[in-house]
């Protein structure tokens, strides 16, 4: 393992580009509907740092934030995925040698890595620290799901082909139900955003719009006003 690994994370930019919409959904293989009473939403690494790679993410931020009020307003929980800054550089493993020192870099704050302040979790939110991509791996997420009696994960978050494309997958592996939100994640670009959306739909999830996944956790908070 090389220590002296260069940093590729540290001048990265992403350029803008328009979300995909709701034209997407037709990638879809399976139709598992949005519903209050079975879904948690995952927010992804929705940190500082990696926020701050974009020239505007405004819009997929937006987007998050509404799908959160709507969840914590209804009761459905709300987990957070925040990369961690590891102890020792040792602890990066191959990680060193494919991105440098990450989240342990010498020229980054706590506030860098703190989740944006548009997204600080409540009391009643879930904060799962993990040591690599998928929000799964060495994290109690799982075990929150089990809890709180989820078998349904609405996902959003960045990066599309890394953490969050991982997070699907792993969740598909262990008969956990995706939605992936395709206007509340973002990526490196229109091509690696559209690559992941491809990739979900066909191998380990469906996918939702923003406003999909609204009207149908409204429904299903009506239907269950009603009984």
């Amino acid at each position: 393992m090389n220590m002296n690994s260069k940093d590729r994370l540290a001048k990265r930019r992403i350029a803008s580009y328009e979300l995909p919409g709701a034209s997407v959904l037709a990638l879809n293989k399976v139709k598992w509907p949005v519903r209050i009473q079975d879904c948690a939403l995952v927010i992804h690494d929705m940190q500082n740092f990696w926020l701050g790679f974009y020239d505007d993410c405004s819009t997929m931020l937006a987007n998050v934030v509404r799908l959160r009020a709507l969840c914590k307003q209804y009761g459905a929980p709300v987990v957070y995925t925040q990369a961690e800054k590891p102890k020792a550089l040792a602890e990066r493993a191959l990680g060193l040698e494919m991105w440098g020192p990450g989240l342990a870099a010498g020229y980054l704050s706590d506030s860098d890595r703190a989740i944006c302040s548009a997204l600080t979790p409540s009391e009643d939110d879930y904060v799962v620290r993990k040591p690599r991509y998928s929000g799964f791996f060495k994290t109690e997420l799982e075990d929150i799901l089990q809890r709180t009696n989820r078998k349904h994960i609405l996902l959003t978050g960045v990066f599309g082909h890394h953490g969050v494309l991982l997070t699907a997958a792993d969740a598909y592996m262990r008969n956990i139900k995706v939605s992936l939100v395709v206007d509340a994640i973002s990526d490196y670009s229109l091509r690696d955003h559209e690559g992941t959306l491809a990739y979900v739909a066909e191998v380990c999830g469906a996918l939702t719009t923003t406003a999909t996944a609204e009207q149908e956790l409204l429904a299903s908070a009506q239907d269950e006003s009603r009984t």
